[in-house]
């Protein structure tokens, strides 16, 4: 799989989910080690990963919010998530929080969601970026600021639907900080 990553040009991923510890941590820390020996940088385990585009530094930071808290996977809790975004703020100019949230088989989000993407807002985020749902959800401009609260699913083996068969990729461009 990590041939395929490198193929599609990934390079930073988010193992902030609520499978990655079924294998327990020393799977997640295996895996962390053959994403980043092939180059693409692992989030979601341990505060912010930093990569330069274009002259500018991101900042990428990755949570799971469904399920239970599991060693090794950065939780959805608040106090982190100010604590991750302050450090990060302090190296990079642009801040972009993923979140594992939400319930699957919805097409809107749920309150949940909501709070955290508003919140992670408030704490300084620039980009709020969702998944779990199986489905696409919306997005929403929050203080300026984008949300969007699912993709859907990108490569994966529900075929039992046409909404667990669509998904959409997003591209973010920045100007300065928006």
């Amino acid at each position: 799989n990590t041939e395929g990553l490198i193929f599609a040009g990934v390079d930073i991923a988010s193992l902030a989910n609520n499978h990655a510890g079924n294998y327990g941590l020393d799977a997640i820390n295996s895996t962390k080690d053959l994403l980043e020996n092939n180059g693409i940088l692992a989030t979601g385990i341990s505060g912010p990963v930093f990569r330069d585009v274009r002259r500018m530094r991101f900042a990428f930071l990755g949570y799971n919010d469904i399920g239970f808290a599991q060693d090794g996977i950065s939780w959805g809790d608040e106090e982190k998530i100010v604590s991750d975004i302050a450090e990060a703020k302090k190296i990079a100019k642009v801040i972009i929080v993923t979140f594992h949230w939400g319930a699957e088989y919805k097409s809107q989000p749920d309150s949940r969601q909501k709070y955290l993407g508003h919140f992670a807002i408030d704490a300084g985020a620039d980009l709020v970026i969702g998944n779990h749902p199986h489905w696409i959800q919306p997005i929403e401009i929050y203080k300026g600021k984008l949300i969007t609260y699912a993709h859907g699913n990108f490569v994966f083996d529900q075929e039992w639907s046409i909404k667990t068969k669509q998904g959409v990729v997003g591209k973010y461009t920045f100007y300065d900080s928006q």
